[in-house]
């Protein structure tokens, strides 16, 4: 059974607000409010992690805390949620579709240098940066998707470095046939 983008956006809008303190740890981190609650808000959830992926827990069951986002992809449509924790370093999503965090944005303006897109490492630096750029979840799917669509801004040389490699997609495994099975094939 497939999930529909009105499912992710009901169960997002289930969770939890955030409360004060979340507000003021993230107002600290240098993240301006309108990044908290728009376009989506942040909201609050107990979460078990698991292989880049999570479940909401109950409050009773052993679980982390994290902030979750609601995933949209180009077509402004909810695509998945996508929880951080940000002492941890960590990082899931919930059903496994969205391949970047801000993918609703990429075709939107771009106010970095040289129009470029930003790609941040962490949900920190984009919420800092008023959502403006991406945050890449799947890097694999984030390849092909961002093909093309540069140049890009990471946060410094290390980032750039790494952005390099993971952008990079594999070439295509090309066969070609040995003469026998050609051959065969002719005949």
């Amino acid at each position: 059974m497939s999930i529909t983008p009105s499912e992710i956006s009901a169960v997002f809008y289930e969770l939890s607000r955030l409360e004060q303190r979340h507000m003021d740890w993230l107002k600290g981190e240098g993240v301006p409010i309108s990044a908290m609650i728009e376009p989506d808000p942040i909201l609050h959830a107990r979460i078990a992690m698991q292989a880049g992926f999570f479940d909401q827990v109950l409050p009773e069951e052993a679980g982390a805390d994290a902030f979750v986002f609601l995933a949209r992809d180009r077509d402004d449509q909810p695509a998945d949620l996508v929880a951080w924790r940000p002492r941890a370093g960590a990082i899931a999503r919930w059903c496994g579709r969205a391949a970047l965090l801000g993918e609703d944005a990429v075709y939107g303006p771009r106010l970095a240098a040289e129009g470029a897109l930003p790609i941040f490492s962490s949900p920190l630096g984009w919420l800092k940066a008023g959502r403006h750029g991406v945050v890449i979840l799947d890097h694999h799917r984030a390849a092909s998707f961002l093909e093309g669509l540069g140049p890009y801004q990471a946060e410094d040389e290390a980032h750039r470095a790494e952005l390099r490699r993971l952008l990079t997609k594999p070439a295509p495994r090309i066969l070609v046939p040995r003469r026998a099975e050609l051959a065969m094939e002719v005949a």
